[in-house]
């Protein structure tokens, strides 16, 4: 038998449901495999999505976290600063208080007595309410030279302390010896938290 003879007879052999169920057959596996690829691709990007989602997710609460924390640090510096604003607010305004009645006092002390009734209680009156102008100043700034060292620069301080202990020296001078003393201390300390205070709070010296 010739080639050609054996084709015709295995050709004729085979029904043609079986070509139909071979070419379904291999379209089916055609089709499974690139669905079975597609939908590997499409698992692969969703768990690529995934973990992008989550890592921004992370990126997210701790750039809140970051967010709050600035917020709290910048809160509390300003409370910081606020409170020593009012501080050497208090303190320059005693300072101040403290000159003026002094040197009141002082100028006073460096004239002749008055001889008339009058004027003597009208002198008397002045010194009097100076004395307690004076008397007031310093306890305001015993209060505040009290919480100074947490808050204060070491300038202030150091003014603070040299202006009380002119306070206790002052005591054992003459009257206008006594006056000067303490002008000239309660100046200096108030020259010298002012400066402090412009620094410290950075104040812009207006012009």
């Amino acid at each position: 038998m010739t080639p050609e003879e054996i084709k015709v007879a295995v050709e004729g052999s085979i029904p043609w449901w079986f070509y139909t169920i071979a070419f379904v057959l291999a379209f089916a596996g055609s089709y499974c495999g690139a669905y079975a690829k597609k939908r590997a691709e499409n698992k692969a990007i969703k768990d690529d999505f995934d973990n992008l989602l989550s890592q921004i997710k992370k990126t997210t609460k701790v750039t809140e976290k970051i967010k709050e924390d600035i917020s709290r640090i910048s809160w509390v510096d300003q409370q910081r600063w606020q409170l020593k604003r009012d501080l050497y607010m208090e303190l320059l305004e005693a300072l101040y208080s403290e000159k003026e009645a002094i040197f009141k006092l002082y100028d006073e002390e460096k004239r002749e007595p008055p001889t008339d009734p009058e004027l003597i209680s009208l002198r008397e009156t002045f010194i009097s309410k100076n004395r307690t102008q004076s008397l007031s100043a310093i306890e305001r700034i015993s209060k505040v030279r009290g919480v100074a060292g947490v808050l204060l620069t070491a300038e202030s301080q150091k003014a603070l302390d040299d202006l009380a202990l002119s306070w206790y020296k002052s005591i054992e001078g003459e009257s206008q010896e006594f006056y000067s003393t303490r002008l000239n201390a309660a100046d200096k300390a108030y020259s010298v938290v002012l400066n402090a205070a412009t620094k410290d709070l950075d104040v812009k010296p207006t012009t």
